[in-house]
């Protein structure tokens, strides 16, 4: 058998995998699979509305034909990112592979499937509440580093050395929660020895491989965890207020309303 014939026969077993794995493991998140994760990022890191951590991973690939220093990134080697939204327990909620290695995260964010469906509405966060100890209603968001830009739905640490004490503990909340995110990624490239050196395929191969790698990987999670029962507290709804501009808004008001809860309930 030729190279050529294995390849095509590994790519197929690979769309299959994609095709069948996705659904049942690493679904198009819905508004309740956010406000599950909201749940789980509360009981486990006692961060209100939290619908997940966001960040980039460096898959390191061989150089593409013609490409020039595009997908060359500052860690100096030749990559494509992988972006991935992930929950309190370390599993994907989203991914999206594909761009350049030279390119910033928040362009990554921004060309992302994940950004774009919530602007159109086609993926709506769980609408403003004040659960979780808030008191009064609050949006959900989504935690990431200092590459990202701040909004209602998107927080982040706080930034400079210059820091009151207050800043310092809530940016020490913040990174302790997305620690996930990094675990994540860690515990992918451990279990799929592929990354363990430069993938050497077309860049639509590559994608197919880390997507599948992905979803084994929530899947294996899944299986580990299957019949454990976490019997999760209920807590009190607040009214909600309906309607959400996703990514727009005061993030000023919204850091300080988690700030004021941090100080509130010290850890």
């Amino acid at each position: 058998m030729s190279k050529s014939q294995v390849g095509k026969i590994i790519g197929q077993v690979l769309a299959s995998l994609w095709k069948r794995l996705h659904p049942l493991h690493l679904p198009r998140p819905t508004k309740d699979i956010l406000m599950a994760s909201a749940q789980q990022y509360f009981l486990q890191w006692d961060l209100p509305h939290c619908i997940g951590s966001l960040d980039v991973c460096h898959i390191e690939i061989k150089k593409p034909p013609h490409s020039g220093s595009k997908y060359y990134n500052y860690k100096k080697f030749f990559s494509t990112p992988l972006q991935a939204l992930v929950d309190a327990d370390g599993k994907f909620i989203s991914i999206d592979v594909g761009g350049y290695g030279s390119q910033h995260d928040s362009t990554t964010f921004r060309c992302s499937s994940l950004y774009k469906n919530f602007k159109a509405g086609k993926l709506n966060f769980p609408e403003d509440d004040g659960r979780y100890g808030l008191e009064v209603n609050t949006p959900y968001f989504i935690i990431g580093d200092g590459a990202y830009a701040l909004s209602r739905n998107l927080i982040k640490p706080y930034p400079g050395h210059e820091l009151t004490s207050m800043q310092k503990m809530f940016n020490k909340r913040i990174s302790r929660a997305r620690i996930n995110v990094e675990r994540a990624f860690g515990k992918l490239k451990k279990k799929w020895k592929i990354f363990k050196q430069p993938i050497e395929q077309k860049l639509s191969k590559t994608k197919l491989i880390v997507t599948v790698a992905c979803v084994l990987t929530n899947t294996i999670i899944d299986l580990e965890t299957l019949g454990v029962d976490v019997n999760p507290r209920q807590p009190a709804i607040v009214h909600r207020v309906v309607g959400n501009d996703v990514f727009t808004g005061n993030s000023q008001v919204v850091r300080n309303k988690l700030m004021t809860y941090m100080i509130n309930n010290p850890i």
